[in-house]
């Protein structure tokens, strides 16, 4: 079922903490996205759901005219001041799926952790109507894992158990191997008129300090949906953990999923 709207402007009431704490997506990743796709200087991308910018900027700074379409009011705010200073970047306040966009105008159409939120029912097929003949589809994915270094994700849900009613017992984050094997979990959505083109991970790892780490967490849609006062004592549990049993730091792994998909 499509997630309403309230729902998929959840993040719209955190823009500024969410520019803030966010982290950027590996270079590397770009650069395939980019190379992999085929992109020349004449080439033009759609961003669906440019957040504050992030994909966005990075993609304007190499050159190529971007145009990110963003449904928060003051998520679009804050795209537009990141990317202001690019004459080749663009930034639509509207709805990806209610949005009219003309046929074959974009030789990239990009979901940068956004895709889930589109309407199930129309989402691929409405990408490969805008996209131009051999354009391109990517989708990534932004993955939470446990590398198995670090006792903090499994220590933690202590906190979830007292304060998130929705947490269960068995809850774990995915090992870094189980998300490797997974397959594209689209594909079916993909199979009329697209080719599977490169499926690709990255890795990263980002230090967070208890305060760094309260911040990042408010910006999550599982956490802005929580009712107070849960809500702030999970994050006070959370912080307080951090500073008092992990030395005051820990150490988040991320697995950046790309996946790209060509028109045919």
């Amino acid at each position: 079922m499509r997630e309403s709207v309230g729902k998929k402007s959840i993040f719209d009431g955190v823009a500024d903490l969410y520019d803030l704490t966010r982290p950027e997506y590996p270079s590397p990743l770009i650069d395939d996205l980019i190379e992999c796709s085929g992109l020349n200087t004449e080439s033009r991308i759609l961003e669906i759901g440019s957040g504050t910018g992030i994909l966005t900027k990075a993609l304007a700074f190499r050159g190529f005219t971007v145009t990110g379409i963003e449904l928060g009011s003051q998520l679009a705010r804050k795209a537009k001041l990141n990317v202001c200073k690019f004459t080749n970047a663009t930034i639509l306040e509207g709805d990806f799926d209610t949005e009219e966009l003309d046929p074959g105008s974009y030789d990239l159409v990009v979901a940068a952790t956004s895709y889930h939120w589109l309407d199930p029912s129309k989402r691929s097929q409405k990408i490969r109507n805008i996209l131009s003949e051999n354009g391109t589809a990517a989708i990534i994915e932004t993955r939470h894992i446990d590398r198995g270094r670090d006792t903090f994700p499994a220590y933690s849900q202590k906190c979830y158990l007292k304060w998130d009613k929705n947490t269960t017992a068995d809850f774990r984050l995915p090992k870094r191997e189980e998300v490797l094997n997974e397959e594209f979990r689209y594909s079916s959505e993909f199979r009329d008129g697209f080719k599977k083109h490169l499926s690709k991970n990255y890795e990263t790892d980002v230090k967070y300090t208890a305060s760094e780490y309260r911040k990042l967490l408010s910006t999550y849609s599982d956490i802005i949906g929580m009712q107070e006062p849960s809500r702030e004592g999970l994050l006070e549990c959370l912080s307080n953990m951090i500073d008092n049993d992990f030395g005051g730091y820990i150490t988040k792994s991320y697995l950046w999923q790309l996946f790209l998909i060509k028109k045919i």
